[in-house]
């Protein structure tokens, strides 16, 4: 019933600023508010009673004539999140990435001339910046701050093992600020055939 003092302020409040036969009009005769059928409540004398003109500056925040305390009115409504509350909606920020496929740096022998002319004839992917990339997207993560990072598929190259070590090894950044990790394998990186490590000498 908290909302029906504040309108009975309000009126009074607008009697003060001189609005003619206010101060005059009390009633115990309950007062209703639009759109609240059955919900009434008596405004009483006490609740049009009219500050003083001298006393308006004195009187200190949260309090009214007779030295009576009033709680402050709250303008929004503070919900405990829960889980189980369907109501409640929990704002998430969720970065997905894909198709990294990384590679080792010690696998591409430096960058050697088998590596880029794998690269060449490849399908368009900057693999010689990888390593680069990868760096520069895990402190993007970081600084952003998500809840939840997923990769979805082709995480390595080709499958290999320590490629996936190695990428493993670069998302514990991640994982050691705070952000969750999650990965999902593609088709590059399980029982590839193509898995290799590139040389000067050529691939093996």
């Amino acid at each position: 019933m908290k909302r029906y003092r504040k309108w009975a302020a309000v009126l009074a409040a607008l009697c003060m600023m001189g609005t003619a036969g206010c101060a005059s009009q009390t009633s115990d005769v309950p007062s209703e508010q639009p759109g609240s059928e059955g919900l009434t409540e008596p405004v009483s004398q006490e609740t049009q009673e009219i500050i003083p003109e001298s006393s308006r500056e004195e009187a200190p925040s949260g309090s009214r004539p007779g030295g009576k305390e009033t709680q402050p009115e709250s303008t929004e409504e503070t919900r405990e999140t829960l889980p189980d509350d369907p109501d409640t909606f929990v704002q998430q920020k969720i970065i997905v990435a894909t198709d990294i496929h990384y590679l080792a740096e010690e696998l591409a022998g430096n960058r050697c001339q088998s590596f880029m002319s794998s690269v060449e004839s490849g399908d368009g992917r900057v693999l010689q910046y990888g390593w680069e990339i990868l760096d520069a997207f895990i402190d993007d993560v970081v600084e952003q701050k998500p809840d939840l990072v997923i990769l979805t598929g082709d995480l390595t190259m080709n499958g290999e093992k320590q490629s996936h070590e190695e990428l493993a090894q670069k998302l514990e950044t991640l994982s050691e600020n705070g952000i969750e990790v999650a990965v999902i394998p593609g088709n590059h990186d399980i029982n590839n055939p193509y898995a290799r490590k590139f040389t000067s000498d050529g691939t093996v």
